[in-house]
């Protein structure tokens, strides 16, 4: 066990190469306010205990939870917007060869469960989200391990603020704004590590992402 979060831990400290060079969207996306980029941020809560049993629901529509999907093994916590079609889908691509790299499987070893911060997303969404996923990892029998939770908004905002992942809703532009980032869970439902997957350009404002509402993934 201790050797699966030395694993995981290693992975957000020195990701693949891939990770590196991910694509930049074609037309530069315009900076959020300052006001409320300064209420976006990654806070560093060791061992913060995650709200284990506020409910959410699965790919399948079903009522489910974070100790449900964790299962007593450490997890990947990958909060974002299930929408979006250019950065966070290009992280999400760029982190399945750190995963397939890492000598751990996914459903054997530990769990990857990605939360969408939008509470207008839908379970049909989430299920053809995990469905990409498992195309892109490619390793038979790792089905259980992908999870991909949508829910309210008090469940949403109980969880982030709970791994200190602070984000914000951009009403003008209808578009969140929020870190990109990847959290160690223990499988006693505790945060043991968590970063962001691409490092903020010196004297750029933070490592925020902007995500218009309507799009659905490829």
């Amino acid at each position: 066990m201790i050797k699966r979060y030395v694993l995981l831990a290693l992975l957000l400290v020195a990701p693949s190469p891939a990770i590196a060079q991910l694509p930049r969207p074609e037309r530069p996306l315009a900076a959020p306010d300052p006001d409320l980029l300064r209420q976006v941020g990654l806070d560093q809560r060791l061992e913060a205990l995650l709200p284990l049993d506020v409910p959410f629901t699965d790919d399948r529509g079903e009522s489910t939870s974070l100790r449900q999907a964790i299962r007593h093994r450490p997890a990947l916590l990958v909060p974002l917007q299930l929408r979006c079609t250019m950065l966070c889908a290009a992280e999400i691509q760029a982190l399945m060869p750190a995963l397939r790299e890492l000598g751990l499987v996914v459903g054997r070893d530990f769990d990857v469960v990605v939360v969408s911060i939008d509470p207008r997303e839908t379970p049909a969404l989430a299920a053809e989200y995990r469905r990409s996923l498992l195309r892109q990892y490619g390793r038979p029998g790792s089905d259980a391990g992908w999870h991909v939770l949508t829910g309210p908004e008090e469940s949403i905002r109980r969880l982030t603020a709970a791994v200190g992942f602070r984000y914000v809703y951009d009403a003008p532009r209808d578009q969140f704004v929020h870190p990109d980032a990847v959290i160690v869970v223990t499988p006693a439902g505790r945060s043991a590590r968590r970063s962001a997957l691409r490092p903020c350009p010196r004297g750029s404002a933070g490592p925020w992402r902007t995500h218009p509402r309507a799009r659905s993934p490829r």
